[in-house]
């Protein structure tokens, strides 16, 4: 019996090499449409190929169905290669079996903390595969892939509610000082507490056109002048705050916007996101 389990698993993984160069996602492309097209197009032609070499390796007895099986289930448990064809071969006769260790395996992956090498090897592994492009078996999606959407919304949230939840003492008592006026209509935030006041006034720009350039042109001019030299003592301060915490935090600094993204996001009010 070991034998022939040994003597089918052998056999599974040379009938898999159909081709590397073959078994992985083509590059990202713009044309997302065309993409989707060319990867089903693809695998209804090897449908069949993946159809014959699964008779294959069943045999008469099944038995060697389940050795490629326990292969592949060994494979995703300990991180290793993965050959994508291998696994839809193996789905032609296991179909649910190997979708639950693929999705159990994104599910580990995915859970926090997640750990790099492993992140690295779900990606270079599972996902680069024409695997996620075949029809799930589950009753609640077309395809695999929007099960692998699933579980990577399901883990989003769980992360979601896990920052809610967390308190900082330190931070909640710090004051504010400054009340940045204004509503979504308002292009400017002037308060003379941060240092900044319109050089002119509305009534002196009368509206319009006027009030529009020398927001665009001169007052926001001024404030990124303004952010810059306040760039610096306000990263350290916020640094000085984070690592004061009891509960440790990973603090990246981003430098302020150009003075052509913050004019975009002015003139577009990028649904009010400031």
């Amino acid at each position: 019996m070991k034998e022939e389990v040994a003597g089918a698993s052998e056999m599974a993984l040379s009938k898999a090499m159909v081709s590397e160069e073959q078994d992985k996602l083509p590059a990202a492309s713009n044309a997302l449409s065309e993409r989707v097209a060319m990867t089903v197009g693809m695998l209804v032609r090897r449908k069949e190929l993946f159809r014959q070499y699964a008779r294959d390796i069943r045999g008469r007895t099944g038995v060697g169905a389940i050795a490629a099986l326990v292969y592949c289930r060994r494979v995703v448990e300990k991180r290793e290669r993965v050959w994508g064809d291998l696994f839809m071969i193996v789905m032609e006769r296991k179909q649910k079996e190997v979708e639950e260790t693929v999705l159990r395996a994104v599910d580990e992956v995915l859970s926090y903390p997640i750990k790099e090498e492993e992140w690295v090897w779900l990606r270079e592994n599972l996902l680069s595969t024409y695997l996620w492009f075949a029809r799930s078996s589950r009753g609640r999606y077309e395809y695999l892939w929007q099960e692998l959407l699933e579980v990577a919304r399901r883990k989003l949230a769980l992360l979601a509610e896990e920052a809610d939840a967390m308190r900082f003492p330190e931070l909640e008592e710090v004051e504010s000082r400054v009340l940045l006026l204004g509503d979504e209509d308002s292009m400017r935030q002037d308060h003379e507490l941060v240092g900044m006041r319109a050089g002119l006034e509305e009534e002196t720009l009368g509206g319009g056109d006027s009030a529009q350039f020398y927001d665009l042109n001169v007052y926001l001019n001024e404030l990124l002048c303004i952010a810059r030299l306040l760039d610096q003592p306000f990263q350290e301060h916020m640094r000085r705050l984070s690592s004061s915490l009891s509960s440790p935090v990973l603090f990246l600094p981003g430098p302020p916007k150009s003075l052509a993204r913050c004019r975009a996001k002015a003139q577009g009010n990028v649904g009010g996101e400031g």
